[in-house]
């Protein structure tokens, strides 16, 4: 028989219910946390300041050594630096950059002639190699364009269709035909022909693919991302500060 003169427990002032409850405001404030630390880990890229995260994160995994401190693991600069990347700067330069890009970052863009006018005041000092990472899922049709900059370099002329690329980007469609592809080539002073029949074959796609799986074995999570001499440095990094690091390290290498 029921008792109607008892009070009856709403949910929420159940057990179950207070549980149920603490479990979502603990699962919101996750998602608070995580989303706050996203923005400001992009922020970081944004600006230059990538490196920073990863020393963070690298530093409770680090070991001492007579008083050294040591990472784990050391940058393969020799799969990271590889002969075929296009190049500026003096070959066998003591500094050695390694720039991994993709034709519609805003990012990438922004960085591009910045690293012109370093490697044209530094160039006997530093070296720069060019390689790919096309995040096709985030910006359809830049592998196309990778492999668009890797036949242009076939033919000698790479710096140019990368200079090209950039100064176009907000022009160029997300699914480039191949008739817009051959009017790239035109406009860039490209051989048609010889682009038409590159794209068409198995080599600039297996160029840009292996560029793009070296990118994510040395751990590059966004463009444009660095490694000078093997150290990793993420983001658009100023002039200024490029100019700084050159006058600190070039005593030290004289």
């Amino acid at each position: 028989m029921e008792d109607f003169g008892k009070p009856t427990n709403r949910w929420h002032q159940t057990w179950w219910g207070v549980v149920l409850i603490s479990l979502v405001a603990l699962i919101f404030i996750i998602v608070i946390v995580v989303a706050g630390f996203t923005s400001w880990y992009w922020w970081q890229i944004r600006h230059g300041a990538g490196a920073f995260l990863s020393r963070q994160f690298a530093a409770p995994f680090t070991v001492s050594v007579a008083g050294n401190t040591v990472k784990p693991r050391a940058t393969d600069r020799a799969a990271l630096e590889i002969a075929t990347a296009p190049a500026l700067g003096r070959q066998g330069a003591p500094i050695t950059i390694v720039e991994f890009i993709d034709f519609k970052c805003p990012n990438c863009q922004a960085a591009a002639p910045i690293m012109r006018q370093l490697m044209a005041k530094y160039g006997y000092t530093a070296r720069l190699l060019v390689r790919h990472i096309p995040p096709e899922s985030m910006h359809p049709g830049t592998t196309r364009l990778s492999e668009f900059a890797w036949c242009a370099g076939a033919q000698g002329r790479f710096w140019e269709a990368h200079d090209w690329l950039f100064s176009r980007q907000a022009e160029i469609s997300d699914a480039p035909t191949p008739a817009e592809l051959a009017a790239l080539s035109r406009e860039a002073g490209l051989d048609s022909q010889k682009m038409n029949a590159c794209l068409n074959g198995p080599a600039a796609e297996r160029a840009v693919k292996a560029d793009y799986f070296d990118a994510l074995r040395f751990g590059v999570r966004g463009t444009p991302t660095f490694f000078i001499n093997g150290q990793k440095i993420e983001g658009v990094i100023p002039l200024s500060a490029w100019e700084n690091y050159f006058k600190t390290i070039i005593p030290a290498i004289k």
